[in-house]
């Protein structure tokens, strides 16, 4: 049996809620700066700025689609990319990005989030449940 680096499930929930949109904004960062050239210090800056947008969106619109997904059993890989995309999508317009960096960044922050997940002491949908009834 491995131990996990949380004491409980709750706490890698919480965890992956903030990283999500910090890994989708690093990776928008990343891809923008690319196209766009410039320096870390101009990275650095669009990625604080789209975290501080982003995670209020990650979080009310990835908690429900966690609490649907989680009531079916469907808390996978995949449907953490599906969700990531859909949170996405509200930051990527308000930013006024290109829409085809909405499911990579998105992707990445959701499969981000599952990842965090399963490293909890108990990636079970039931524990969803006990998130929300504790915050």
């Amino acid at each position: 049996m491995t131990r996990s680096p949380f004491r409980t499930q709750r706490s890698a929930i919480t965890t992956g809620f903030f990283l999500a949109p910090l890994i989708a904004t690093m990776t928008g960062a990343v891809i923008s700066q690319a196209w766009q050239g410039g320096g870390l210090s101009a990275l650095v800056g669009w990625a604080f700025v789209c975290y501080l947008i982003t995670l209020p969106f990650g979080i009310a619109l990835g908690l429900p689609l966690l609490i649907l997904f989680a009531r079916y059993r469907l808390v996978t890989w995949w449907s953490a990319l599906l969700a990531g995309c859909l949170a996405g999508s509200p930051g990527v317009v308000l930013l006024h990005l290109p829409i085809t960096l909405m499911c990579p960044e998105g992707a990445a922050g959701g499969l981000a989030f599952w990842i965090v997940w399963k490293l909890g002491p108990e990636p079970d949908a039931s524990e969803v449940s006990e998130f929300i009834r504790h915050r």
